[in-house]
């Protein structure tokens, strides 16, 4: 009898912490879309669709590096976790100003991956790269993001929120119109 009881026991645990898991991970984007400062940085051509991936906008951001001086190696390793401090340009452009391996003092700033250093570049591994979307307008996303950015550079934006050390795409802007605002305008026409 009382290995029956344990045995529902820990199958309820288990249930429990399947739902805990997926639960504090939507909680923890959630947050981040509630309370992070938004930041505007500028998207980079995409590439072409990946079909084993699922339905989602893939992106870049323009800038995935930090400027350093060309005569100051790093000793970060590839794929090492830092942080890098976020500020905004003149025109209110988001981009990335320096890294280190503690959490910055003041500023925000997002958990990324050290990729490598290039003369005057640190570059970055970015994690929030995909924009899901509803499954039917992703393809025709992926298109009119790619249009957009051939036509003019600055055409296409990711907004995104920061809160903490986590970063959160809330919606990908073309000429200042929300994707999926964009997408249907040129559906009616």
């Amino acid at each position: 009898m009382n290995y029956k009881i344990m045995r529902i026991t820990l199958f309820i645990i288990v249930i429990a912490a399947m739902l805990a898991v997926p639960a504090f991970m939507i909680s923890k984007g959630e947050e981040v879309l509630n309370k992070g400062r938004i930041y505007i940085f500028k998207a980079a051509p995409v590439d072409p669709y990946d079909y084993f991936r699922g339905r989602y906008v893939n992106i870049r951001i323009e800038k995935n590096y930090v400027p350093v001086s060309p005569d100051t190696p790093l000793d970060f390793k590839s794929n090492e976790a830092v942080f890098a401090t976020i500020v905004n340009d003149k025109d209110g452009f988001a981009y990335f100003d320096s890294i280190s391996r503690t959490v910055p003092e003041n500023g925000d700033y997002v958990k990324v991956n050290f990729s490598y250093q290039d003369k005057n570049k640190a570059y970055l591994l970015i994690p929030f790269n995909q924009f899901f979307m509803n499954e039917k307008l992703a393809p025709e996303a992926e298109r009119v993001v790619r249009e957009a950015l051939l036509k003019r550079k600055d055409s296409c934006v990711i907004k995104l929120r920061v809160h903490n050390d986590t970063a959160v795409i809330e919606d990908l802007l073309i000429n200042n119109m929300p994707i999926k605002k964009y997408i249907l305008s040129l559906q009616k026409k």
